[in-house]
Formats: structure tokens, sequence, C-alpha cells
């Protein structure tokens, strides 16, 4: 995540070996564990627009700002609000992107609640990280962030630096893997 260097100051009064996922510091001081969102997004949006055709593509999460863009906390609440907004409008896009599975929830669930058919009337991709959604749309197409790897990448580097006494810092990066189903 993010940290402010309030933050950051206070972990370095608790401890040396300190490890960040997903929050890129640019400089080398600690360990970090990066996802590849770069090319899981290029991935995504070749499979979407170059093999699948479609046009227009929504998102729901968090970041940018636009008319087929809808932001907000990265929560269930907000997938349930920010989708219903969306599929309420005149433009609907053909394919919604969801940015993590606590917002893919509430999306899913607006979706249904609007009788929309995916991926008749929307297809969805999901940005999959922590693996909740695996069990009610196991069959959905998903951009996965391998969070068991991330996880045993990051013991295995604690364990370096706290056992090993390892002291160069190291910085990993990990694939996201798209995996194709049946709504989009």
């Amino acid at each position: 995540g993010l940290f402010s260097e309030v933050e950051v100051d206070f972990l370095r009064s608790l401890s040396t070996e300190i490890l960040f996922v997903n929050s890129d510091k640019k400089d080398y001081e600690f360990d970090q564990i990066l996802m590849d969102y770069d090319q899981g997004l290029s991935d995504m949006v070749h499979y979407l627009m170059d093999e699948k055709e479609y046009r227009s593509i929504g998102y729901i999460g968090g970041i940018y700002e636009d008319d087929m863009v809808r932001i907000g906390a990265r929560r269930h609440e907000n997938g349930y609000t920010l989708t219903k907004e969306m599929l309420l409008t005149k433009d609907v896009p053909e394919v919604l992107i969801l940015g993590n599975d606590e917002v893919a929830e509430g999306a899913l669930e607006a979706i249904k609640e609007l009788k929309f058919r995916i991926p008749k009337d929307v297809a969805v991709v999901v940005y999959r990280d922590i693996e909740t959604l695996s069990t009610k749309y196991p069959t959905y197409t998903s951009l996965r962030m391998l969070p068991d790897i991330v996880w045993t990448t990051a013991i295995k580097l604690l364990l370096e630096r706290i056992l090993d006494g390892r002291k160069d810092t190291m910085k990993v990066y990990l694939p996201t893997k798209l995996e194709l189903g049946d709504s989009a």
C-alpha cells in the first residue's frame, strides 16, 4: 500500500527488517515486491480490444477520471453504487473492468439487480486480488494478482534478511495472469 514518510519512520522505529508490497518506493532502502500491472493491463486490453473487439470499456475502482470510469473507495458498497450509476446512463460500456474483488462483489450485485446479462449486455473482467470471488464466480475472466506467490516471496525475503543477514535490498516484480473465462 501507500505509506507517508511519518508512517515509514514509525515502521523504522519498530524494525530494520521491512518489506513493502505494492508500494513502489523510489529508493532502495527497503525490500519491495511489486505486481507487474503494466504487462497484465497490456494483456487485458489486447484481449478485450483486439481479440474480442470491444470498443467501449468502463472501469469501476480507483485512479482514473472519465465518463466511463467511476472511482471511489475499493469497497463492496462503492462497487454496487458506482456500477448501478454507470449502468443507468445512456452510454453503457460494452465491458466493465472491476478494480478488485471487493468492488466486484458489489458491482456484480448491481448488474444482477438491474437484470443485465453477463456477457451479453455487459462483459466483465475482474482484477482478482484476494480470491474472495473464486467460489462464487469461478469462470469469470480475470486478471489475477497471485497472492500466494506474493506472500511466499515476502516471507522468503524477510527470512533472508533476518536469518541470513542479507544487507542488500531487493525489488522483485511478480507477474499478473490473465485468465480467460465466460464473462467477457
